[in-house]
């Protein structure tokens, strides 16, 4: 007896970081996500420009998008804008990716160290919780490290991100065959492999 039934994927539902950001006038506002899954690429936009002739608050509506944003729910229809004057924290050293990465069996750093005056540095590897300790990865693969500022005087100064693509390539072997002639004698036989590399 054959029996047949649906199954259903229901979307992960996900959640902005911060419900109310402040921006300074011109700049675009960091929409981090908590929840996607390690790797998956989601983001989320604004649906509305801000307007940056007025210092109140401003409801503008937000959306995912992104090759896996069909995956997810966001849990939050708009996000709270507020254009303020504040200067943005500052990195007196930025992260940079770490080039000529190769897949070696252990975890690598992916970034070097950023640094900074006015705050703490947080870093996030594709969306994981944020965290001090540089990102490290152990397979080939793309990844996507996000790291920010977040100003020891909230007051004074706004945060501070950004982000860097890095790539560890794997790694090459050479496959040597060996005892490659043979003279037939009714039984099976067959050649030596060893890999280098």
């Amino acid at each position: 007896m054959t029996k047949t039934g649906q199954l259903t994927i229901e979307p992960k539902a996900i959640s902005l970081l911060s419900n109310s950001i402040e921006v300074t006038k011109g700049s675009t506002p960091n929409l981090a996500l908590s929840g996607v899954v390690a790797n998956d690429k989601v983001s989320c936009v604004l649906t509305d420009e801000i307007n940056q002739n007025i210092t109140t608050a401003q409801e503008i509506g937000v959306k995912l998008q992104g090759d896996d944003a069909e995956n997810y729910t966001l849990t939050n229809s708009t996000v709270t804008i507020t254009v303020v004057n504040k200067p943005k924290a500052t990195f007196t050293t930025v992260p940079e990716a770490i080039s000529g990465l190769v897949y070696n069996g252990s975890a690598q750093a992916l970034v070097t160290a950023g640094a900074t005056e006015t705050g703490t540095i947080k870093y996030s590897l594709n969306n994981a919780p944020w965290d001090s300790e540089i990102p490290t990865a152990r397979n080939a693969g793309d990844y996507t490290v996000y790291y920010r500022v977040i100003p020891n005087d909230a007051g004074a100064y706004l945060e501070a991100s950004g982000s860097v693509e890095v790539t560890i390539a794997p790694l090459g072997v050479v496959v040597n065959w060996t005892n490659t002639e043979f003279t037939y004698n009714g039984a099976r036989q067959v050649p030596t492999a060893t890999i280098a590399g």
